[in-house]
């Protein structure tokens, strides 16, 4: 078979010389599987990646008759071996199941080349090998699982576990008895009872089947189970808490697997190594020549949201080396976006919370104030008693016993003292009300910023991890080229140490994650461990003022940017709290010291009245009085003492010294006033000095933004090329390490210039008083009016420019 390859090469190179192009030679295929496969699929794939490959040399044929399934039954798929192997019209056989592929391996005196795509572990099936290839002429199988020890040395450093259950196939093991026992030897060396479970196409029975003493499972492919099947069985797994290892790895690990270590897509990289042989053997290289070894890059891959229903904890060293899935609990609800999050912040934050205790306080205090001013009535009820001797003498005055009730009036009719403190009382009350419109600025914008942050924080985060896996998939690499000869141990053991500072780095990152989101749920009031859910911020996002294409023309050059940024300047002036705080100050100064001036030339009136009514008189002294001048004459009464009585009056008083406090009080006003002035040009030049920095820091941040992506592109694309050249031994680890850290250092600012730029970008809306995202479609509009006002008095002319952003 080998010489008819040959000879078709050669026809082929000959007749491709000649001035007439003939026909590709044709190659029929023969493939094998176990049985159809409900799951994972591949046949097609594989068949691609043959027919892509070699489709400018050869004219590859898998025709209908050379398609042979063992309907999952072992004697049934032996059969379909020989028949593949002695039909005349099949040039090629490769084996696309586990059992054919062991099969094969165990065949003598190949006749025509064959490949075994499927290979649990080469050792526990005895499968032949010399220097890296099967040695055995014809033959070809790949190692597409590993090894055995290798995941279970994995799977044990995650969970401890002393018994196991191994689930596979029902066909698969009937046909390897011998791999069964192998594999439960090599669980000796782990300390580990291996329990081989049989499955076939139904998760019921199967875990019905599992022993109560298992403390965890393996699961080998299951090509039987279909999707449904496979996710019950994933659901019975979680409700008996038993840990789950698949031999497929990751793909299986997104579906709810615990663990599992190999690569994702694995059917499209096993597929094109198979190609890649084919190729080989049929351009005339021997199959038995060719390498066994398939060292995708191997992902230990980890299923976080399995972890906590089961209730596993891995350690931390797993944490780090492992590619987490689920990494943070199920979100429920829809993602928080910024503006979401500005809004929870101004309802739930403390801060605003107690600035409106504050404006509370303030409202009562002004009432109190003001209070003096209205009308007063106070109502007493007097109760006396006299000794009788006094209450005799008092000649009716002063009963023994007596009970007074007296109702008193009093309006201030004018006190320019007590007016001054109300007005002051209500300007503070304002004061406080601005106070609180600036806390909410603040934390409006400590929101956005926390939000921002936290986004950043995840996108480091990702670009860690990829960096590890990177480290990962060099470290193999290395790995590689020492075993060939390519490199020494000083190279495998300077990625290791690249690896063990990425792991450092992604743990760094992930703390740096955790801190932001504590932030952001401090700022929103929330429980601060409670799992942060948002949604991506764009440039485009509407509720940023720059996302306006109107804002674009205004900011094209220098000179307008320069007038662009005075009307900036000039609104944040009109809208700052921070401006509006000091007037109010000077505005309650200027009170003060019209009061102080009238206190010099006006007196306070006051307008009081009362009535009084005696309810009770009893005793001596009480009744009309009488006077015995002599004896025998009449005794002479005496009037008696009103019962009611009423009084009404108006007073004005007025200080006629006052050791120097009127002069004091006016000189101290005047005083606090200019300070307010100067206090007002300091905060007025400290604004403008805060917006210019904002927007002097955007102007360098939005251009960083295509820069830095385009540096992020041009690394990426250096390191594909160095990786490349690297694996071919052309350059060496340094240049490769040089390449990914500038790649990392790109990426890095690639990710961030985004959210540098938008935190830049609340600054500036925070001065401008809309960092709460607040503003209407209308007041924006008013805004762009204004901002053409001022150009126009810039003397810039204008072009119309509309909504849409183009110039009319």
């Amino acid at each position: 078979m080998r010489r008819k390859i040959i000879l078709l090469l050669g026809i082929f190179c000959f007749v491709s010389g000649s001035p007439v192009f003939a026909d590709l030679p044709v190659v029929h295929i023969a493939v094998i599987e176990d049985g159809p496969a409900m799951r994972y699929g591949g046949i097609e794939e594989l068949k691609a990646e043959i027919l892509d490959l070699t489709k400018n040399e050869f004219d590859v044929r898998f025709p209908e008759a050379l398609h042979f399934s063992g309907n999952w039954d072992v004697k049934e798929i032996g059969r379909q071996v020989e028949r593949a192997l002695t039909d005349s019209m099949a040039d090629m056989v490769i084996a696309a199941g586990v059992i054919s592929s062991h099969l094969l391996c165990h065949r003598d005196n190949l006749q025509k080349p064959a490949i075994a795509s499927l290979v649990i572990d080469a050792n526990l099936q005895n499968l032949p090998e010399s220097q890296g290839s099967s040695g055995v002429r014809n033959l070809n199988y790949i190692k597409s699982f590993q090894n055995f020890d290798r995941d279970m040395e994995a799977f044990g450093r995650m969970v401890p576990f002393k018994r196991l259950a191994l689930i596979g196939d029902e066909t698969i093991v009937a046909g390897l008895p011998d791999l069964a026992e192998r594999t439960k030897s090599a669980g000796k060396k782990f300390g580990v009872e291996i329990d081989f479970i049989a499955a076939a196409s139904e998760a019921a029975p199967l875990l019905a089947s599992l022993p109560k003493s298992v403390d965890a499972v393996f699961i080998t492919p299951l090509m039987r189970f279909s999707n449904d099947e496979f996710a019950l069985l994933i659901q019975g797994l979680e409700e008996k808490k038993l840990p789950s290892f698949s031999l497929w790895g990751r793909d299986e690990v997104e579906r709810g697997i615990l663990a599992g270590m190999a690569p994702s897509e694995r059917i499209n990289r096993l597929s094109r190594r198979i190609a890649l042989h084919v190729q080989q053997i049929l351009l005339g290289r021997d199959a038995g020549s060719l390498s066994v070894a398939f060292h995708p890059d191997m992902d230990f891959t980890v299923n976080m949201e399995t972890a906590r229903r089961i209730g596993v904890y891995p350690d931390w060293d797993i944490l780090l080396d492992a590619d987490l899935i689920h990494e943070d609990p199920h979100p429920t609800g829809r993602p928080l976006a910024i503006n979401g999050a500005v809004q929870a912040a101004l309802s739930a934050n403390l801060e605003i919370r107690l600035a409106e205790r504050e404006e509370a306080i303030r409202k009562a205090l002004a009432r109190s104030q003001r209070s003096p001013l209205r009308p007063q009535a106070l109502f007493s009820l007097e109760g006396r008693v006299t000794d009788s001797k006094n209450a005799a003498s008092s000649m009716g005055r002063q009963p023994e016993e007596e009970v007074w009730a007296e109702v008193m009036l009093r309006q201030i009719l004018f006190s320019e003292k007590k007016r001054s403190l109300a007005d002051v009382a209500d300007i503070e009350l304002k004061t406080q009300q601005v106070m609180r419109r600036q806390v909410a600025l603040d934390i409006a914008e400590s929101a956005a910023l926390a939000f921002l942050d936290v986004l950043r924080a995840g996108r480091l985060v990702q670009i860690r991890k990829d960096d590890l896996d990177l480290s990962r998939a060099n470290l193999e690499r290395a790995e590689n080229r020492r075993e060939v000869g390519y490199a020494g141990p000083s190279e495998v053991y300077r990625w290791q140490s690249r690896l063990a500072s990425a792991r450092k780095a992604l743990l760094e990152a992930r703390s740096l994650l955790r801190q932001a989101e504590t932030g952001l749920n401090l700022i929103l009031n929330r429980p601060l461990d409670q799992p942060v859910f948002l949604s991506d911020t764009r440039l485009s996002d509407p509720l940023f003022f720059v996302s306006d294409p109107r804002i674009r023309w205004f900011s094209e050059n220098p000179g307008r940017m320069g007038v662009f940024h005075d009307f900036v300047v000039a609104e944040a002036r009109d809208q700052a709290p921070e401006l509006e705080r000091v007037e109010l100050a000077m505005e309650a100064a200027r009170r003060g010291i019209l009061a102080a001036r009238r206190s010099w030339y006006l007196p306070d009136l006051l307008a009081e009245g009362g009535m009084r009514q005696r309810l009770v008189s009893e005793g001596r002294g009480s009744g009309a009085a009488e006077i015995e001048l002599m004896p025998g004459v009449p005794p002479i009464k005496l009037p008696e003492s009103e019962d009611f009585g009423w009084q009404v009056g108006i007073r004005a008083s007025y200080p006629l010294m006052t050791g120097g406090a009127r002069p004091a009080a006016l000189d101290e006003g005047l005083e606090r006033l200019e300070a307010l002035r100067t206090r007002r040009l300091q905060t007025a030049e400290g604004l403008e000095a805060r917006m210019r920095v904002a927007l002097h820091r955007t102007t360098a941040s939005w251009p960083g933004i295509r820069l830095s992506s385009d540096a992020a592109a041009a690394a990426s694309k250096n390191l594909e090329l160095v990786t490349d050249a690297y694996e071919r031994g052309v350059v060496s680890a340094m240049e490769l390490l040089d390449a990914q850290h500038a790649s990392l250092v790109a990426e890095q600012m690639s990710a961030t210039s985004v959210y540098d730029f938008l935190k830049d970008l609340m600054a500036v809306q925070r001065l401008l008083g809309n960092v709460d995202f607040s503003a209407t479609l209308e007041a924006r509009d008013a805004m762009f009016e204004r901002l053409k006002r001022h150009f126009e008095d810039s003397g810039m002319d204008l072009p119309v420019v509309s909504a849409g952003g183009g110039e009319e």
